[in-house]
């Protein structure tokens, strides 16, 4: 259900949006594969496309080493060494960052939502368990919050990121 509408032009122009949206991303859990592929090809194409599901769902299943977020802190300020601004958004970070506010950590303009977005898009194994204790954190708040939604109106949130164009190709090849 995308929404309810009561009056007829905003449903013309939410299905109007759908279509033009659907153009760009057809709807499909299958990664497209070339006939010419060979069977090698084809396994390690499924491989990628099987792998996200699995990693989350044992990485939602690990506890979180106790000095995680330490650790990511540490390993940030080496990289953005001389970069006062996310320095100090770090420090910000390490003071006040608890697991009930991973939400809102991860809708501020800030270096998390960055590294977190790339670490997974790139599948940077290293850096996506360096963000483990966050990554369960905020699912664990989405899902809070999404238990409190249910049965109540739906609301729609976006959120942009700008990427490089190598990145958006390498998004368009997945699709």
């Amino acid at each position: 259900i995308k929404g309810v509408f009561k009056i007829w032009k905003d449903i013309i122009r939410q299905l109007s949006d759908d279509a033009r949206y659907s153009d760009y991303f057809p709807l499909t859990i299958f990664q497209r594969i070339p006939e010419d592929k060979t069977t090698n090809e084809i396994d390690r194409y499924m491989t990628e496309w099987l792998w996200f599901p699995l990693f989350t769902d044992a990485l939602l299943e690990m506890k979180p080493v106790d000095n995680a977020k330490q650790l990511f802190v540490v390993k940030l300020k080496h990289y953005y060494k001389g970069n006062t601004a996310t320095e100090k958004t770090l420090n910000e970070f390490n003071e006040t960052y608890s697991s009930d506010c991973a939400v809102s950590w991860y809708t501020k303009d800030t270096f998390l939502y960055r590294v977190l977005n790339k670490a997974l898009r790139h599948q940077d194994i290293e850096t996506i368990l360096l963000l483990h204790f966050f990554i369960v954190d905020l699912h664990n708040q989405l899902k809070q919050e999404y238990e409190k939604q249910l049965g109540s109106e739906r609301t729609k949130l976006y959120r942009g990121q700008l990427i490089s164009k190598q990145e958006v190709e390498t998004l368009k090849k997945a699709r």
